[in-house]
């Protein structure tokens, strides 16, 4: 009865990590690197002017890495922008405080529609007065189809209000996301719940085979015994 108890147990535990495992790899599946949706991001108009008033943020991308960036506002005649820089590239512009607004972003993906399926390539992705945009990055696009290109990045948002208006900030929000370790933890709860399931089963097997084998081989010598008295 122990033991069966203990099978039990061992199966239901590993059914569960097999069952867990979609579950965990979703919610791990990215990371929330940054995330201002809340609480809005304050620029000046003179961001447009000169690479050191814009906002920036660095990101890292590793081996098959993505990021998802969702970028909106809601500001009356006004207009941001946000292209993705090489870290170099942005660091040289930044040293001679160049206008981004001449300078060339990384390709990435603008998705729309239903479902976010449809894309179309952009170098930067503006808003003007309201509206909300939804970026993927992976270092680059080849034919509308992300390109991974490891390496260091950074986010840059500028500004700048129509001609007739007198205000100087500007506000926008940024939520930023990297790809996760969600499809590596899915794959090895799955392994380690099979694993378990093979191993005790394996276990199991051979403890059957060795109490056939005891009683066999008791009979075997006894019958022995019986042919040398004989």
């Amino acid at each position: 009865m122990r033991n069966v108890k203990r099978a039990l147990l061992v199966f239901c535990s590993a059914f569960l990590i097999i069952t867990i495992a979609p579950v965990i790899g979703y919610v791990t599946s990215q990371v929330v690197l940054l995330d201002r949706t809340g609480n809005p991001i304050i620029i000046h108009e003179a961001s447009s002017n000169g690479i050191q008033e814009a906002f920036a943020y660095q990101i890292t991308l590793t081996s098959y890495q993505k990021a998802d960036i969702e970028f909106s506002m809601s500001l009356p005649k006004s207009t941001t922008t946000l292209k993705i820089l090489e870290k170099e590239i942005y660091d040289t512009n930044y040293y001679l405080n160049n206008s981004p607004i001449y300078i060339h972003g990384e390709d990435f993906l603008n998705l729309q529609g239903a479902y976010l399926r449809e894309n179309y390539p952009s170098d930067s992705a503006s808003i003007y007065e309201q509206g909300l945009r939804y970026i993927r990055f992976s270092g680059g696009i080849y034919e509308s189809e992300i390109v991974y290109r490891p390496g260091d990045y950074v986010i840059l948002v500028y500004g700048s209000y129509d001609q007739d208006e007198t205000k100087s900030a500007l506000s926008f929000n940024l939520l930023v996301k990297l790809d996760g370790p969600g499809d590596f933890i899915d794959l090895f709860l799955i392994c380690l719940g099979l694993l378990i399931l093979i191993s005790y089963g394996m276990i199991i097997t051979i403890n059957y085979i060795r109490k056939i084998e005891i009683p066999y081989k008791k009979k075997i010598k006894k019958d022995k015994i019986l042919l040398i008295q004989n």
